[in-house]
């Protein structure tokens, strides 16, 4: 591969957490909505809403300013 690093960052707040994922058989990712996913799987399978504590949040945070 040409490049060995790369740093994507992607705009989010607690309840739009979005997550980089490459599938299986693509060559590209792309961004993923991880809270939105498992919020529509826990409507669907329990027909209520998700307590926030499955809900997926960032691990640490990256603020960039402009000075």
């Amino acid at each position: 591969a040409k490049e060995l690093t790369s740093i994507d960052i992607h705009p989010t707040i607690t309840d739009n957490y979005c997550g980089w994922t490459v599938p299986q058989g693509r060559e590209k990712g792309f961004w993923i909505n991880m809270n939105k996913w498992i919020k529509s799987d826990f409507k669907y399978a329990f027909k209520k809403e998700p307590s926030k504590k499955i809900l997926t949040a960032p691990n640490f945070g990256l603020k960039v300013s402009r000075k």
